[in-house]
């Protein structure tokens, strides 16, 4: 049997192994370029409140402060999706001022008084908000409810959808998507009857 020459053996075992990663590395690259990130400006003035008063919590006093951010894949600026994929930069202010504009926006249309952050009024609960999860598959937070040392309301909610299939992955569609789930997350909390018997028990003494 003749043998091959080593220097032949060397350069088969040196292509079987090149050709398995240019494979992979085409394929990698294949996938990024299918799948492009976009940048979805975001502007709280946009974000339209529910429409619907709430009988409940008509007149009803508040003490909204400032929202706190704990959540992943967010900085001071904004939020974006995991792998930096898609990018949601908040127009005009930090990411926490966004939401406590919504949520300020949200509970005046459904009928309560919301009083200033910078002067309180210590007859009315205090409403806390922290945020734990944001991102375009998630919106998770936690509520707290509190009048003195009393806490009325210490709850966690969460507004999920489903991705948008890639025929819809566009800037408009991805927008009107994150205002849907930013405008979900205040009506979660005005729908929650534990939240309106919270705050009225805190309209008390």
């Amino acid at each position: 049997m003749v043998k091959a020459p080593q220097k032949t053996r060397r350069a088969t075992r040196r292509a079987a192994t090149v050709i398995p990663v240019l494979a992979i590395a085409v394929c990698v690259f294949c996938l990024c370029a299918g799948c492009r990130g976009i940048t979805v400006p975001l502007d709280a003035n946009e974000v339209a409140p529910p429409l619907e008063k709430v009988a409940v919590l008509q007149g009803l006093r508040c003490n909204l402060m400032d929202v706190s951010n704990t959540a992943c894949y967010t900085d001071s600026r904004g939020y974006k999706s995991p792998y930096n994929l898609d990018k949601y930069p908040i127009r005009g202010m930090l990411l926490p001022e966004y939401f406590r504009a919504v949520f300020q926006k949200g509970f005046t249309q459904a009928g309560m008084l919301v009083l200033p952050y910078t002067k309180p009024d210590t007859g009315a609960p205090y409403v806390k908000i922290t945020l734990l999860a944001v991102s375009p598959a998630e919106f998770r937070f936690t509520l707290n409810v509190q009048k003195g040392r009393n806490v009325l309301l210490n709850k966690t909610y969460s507004v999920v959808e489903p991705p948008l299939p890639d025929r819809a992955r566009n800037k408009s569609n991805l927008k009107e998507r994150a205002y849907r789930m930013t405008r979900g997350m205040v009506e979660a909390v005005l729908k929650d009857q534990d939240f309106q018997v919270a705050m009225k028990a805190g309209q008390i003494g």
